[in-house]
């Protein structure tokens, strides 16, 4: 048996067909304009050489417009576990798309040779270097560089302005001080992966019970605060493999050396650039503040 419409539902049924078209061609027009907007982004080039060793390259994001804000990014990998040669290429695009020149670092990896420190901050202060020198050529200031490291990134990053001038860091979940992570670790209040990586980075064993504090602390950003003072973004959550009292301990060295932090702490255990879509606005912003 058919269907048979009231005379109100059939006066209807034309407004609501025109308003489901309406609804259609708006999303078809907001997908146009976003791949529209994705094709207007400069080309990325990678394999750009900073230093002589193999793993010492960028991969460059350029900004659209010159004098823009240069963005050192740093990934992480616990010193030692580094998938490929750009790992956050979705975190550089979307600072790219804020306007930003991007400068997507891969550094060297600690190894049973050759321990992460100095070996990699020493990379990233290169790389830095290297930004200053040649950011220009890919619309990005030479002056106003901003690091952005996340877990061991980091920390690398936070040592690199201490070593190397620059407008301001961003950390997310970064370690801070080497000396209370591996007590930690020896109380078994670390995953065990973190745990290791806090024993190996200065060139202890994997299973030594303790390093030489000094060589923890030369290490620890949290005792190498740099004069300059930059400004600090500081993100973790609060069930952070890299506990959030790493970021605590550093806010309040930070603040007791003058220089400008904000900490924000996160709900749940996401770590480092896995809750960059809930950070991305507040980076983007402070980076233009800045």
């Amino acid at each position: 048996m058919g269907r048979v419409w009231s005379e109100g539902v059939k006066r209807a049924l034309p407004a609501a067909v025109a308003v489901a078209a309406l609804s259609l061609m708006q999303c078809s027009l907001a997908a146009a304009k976003t791949k529209a907007s994705a094709a207007t982004q400069p080309a990325a080039i990678s394999s750009l050489s900073y230093g002589p060793l193999e793993e010492e390259q960028l991969t460059v994001f350029p900004a659209r417009s010159a004098g823009a804000p240069s963005v050192l990014l740093v990934h992480g990998g616990g010193w030692s576990k580094q998938l490929n040669e750009t790992e956050v290429p979705w975190v550089a695009e979307d600072l790219q798309s804020a306007g930003f020149a991007v400068f997507d670092a891969n550094y060297p990896q600690d190894s049973n040779a050759q321990p992460a420190f100095p070996l990699e901050p020493e990379a990233i202060k290169a790389a830095a270097e290297w930004v200053s020198a040649n950011a220009s050529a890919y619309h990005g200031s030479t002056t106003n560089i901003v690091l952005v490291g996340g877990s061991a990134g980091g920390q690398l990053a936070e040592m690199t302005a201490t070593r190397f001038p620059v407008a301001a860091v961003v950390s997310l979940s970064g370690p801070t001080n080497l000396v209370t992570l591996m007590e930690m670790a020896n109380k078994k209040e670390l995953k065990d992966g973190l745990g290791g990586d806090v024993r190996t980075a200065p060139g202890c064993s994997a299973k030594a019970k303790s390093c030489p504090e000094s060589i923890e602390s030369e290490w620890s950003p949290i005792d190498n605060i740099p004069t300059s003072c930059p400004p600090y973004l500081l993100f973790s959550s609060e069930r952070d493999e890299v506990p959030v009292s790493q970021q605590i301990e550093f806010q309040a060295a930070l603040e007791g050396a003058g220089c400008p932090v904000k900490l924000q702490a996160l709900a749940g255990n996401q770590h480092s650039f896995q809750y960059w879509p809930k950070v991305r606005a507040t980076v983007d912003a402070f980076i233009a503040a800045h």
